[in-house]
């Protein structure tokens, strides 16, 4: 079968996209048929040119989009596979959608406590060199948005740090799970960090986590995840 490239119809994304809109003109292509399975992507260069971002912004994209089955990497870029467990994300955050109340931010919030100790747990025992790299570079991120006071970047990196711990445990089920309550709790820890100096906080306590990770010192990561979703999320 002749192999067949989607090369048109991307936009350039704006700062407060970033990743995530990767992920979302993707699955819409999908859906609409104009992707089907069997077409390659254009090569990652290429479409970080398209959609005017980085490369490393455009892999969390494309990656997220692996880890759910949606693409599957192959010799020069990425291959469409289907909708892959896309649908099941949508699921869970319609359900949240119309508008988390208290009470809903709350069960989140236990949900994420739950996951992110495990989570972390198994980072300090799986994580490579290779994802300590990305979760310090998530930090650095974080950093020069709390600088720049650039409130929809500081969010973004705050959840690319938990997204690339996630990684790092090497469990895929928690990376969908995981990345489906960020995009549901985005507003609530915006206004969680905005509190007078959280935002400085949130910074170090990350920078204590991947010492953490670093070391694999399980006991402290766990405890210092736990604190931080407490009081940050």
């Amino acid at each position: 079968m002749e192999e067949s490239v989607a090369t048109n119809g991307f936009k350039k994304l704006t700062r407060e996209n970033l990743s995530d809109r990767v992920v979302e003109q993707i699955r819409e292509k999908i859906e609409s048929g104009e992707l089907k399975p069997g077409d390659k992507l254009p090569s990652e260069q290429e479409l970080a040119d398209r959609f005017g971002i980085g490369r490393m912004t455009l892999r969390e994209g494309l990656r997220r989009l692996q880890y759910i089955n949606v693409l599957s990497a192959v010799p020069g870029g990425y291959e469409v596979k289907g909708p892959g467990l896309y649908n099941l994300i949508n699921e869970f955050s319609e359900i949240y959608n119309e508008g988390i109340s208290e009470q809903k931010f709350r069960e989140l919030k236990e949900m994420r406590l739950t996951l992110e100790v495990k989570i972390v747990q198994l980072a300090c025992v799986r994580r490579s060199e290779e994802d300590l790299i990305g979760i310090k570079e998530s930090i650095d991120n974080m950093k020069k948005a709390v600088d720049d006071m650039d409130e929809e970047a500081i969010i973004e990196a705050s959840i690319q740090f938990h997204n690339r711990i996630a990684r790092a445990s090497g469990n895929e089920l928690f990376i969908i799970v995981l990345d489906s309550i960020h995009d549901v709790t985005r507003k609530g820890r915006l206004e969680t960090l905005a509190i007078n100096g959280r935002y400085h906080l949130a910074v170090e306590e990350h920078y204590k986590i991947y010492k953490a990770i670093e070391e694999k010192d399980a006991e402290t990561a766990e405890a210092l995840m736990q604190h931080h979703i407490e009081t940050s999320s």
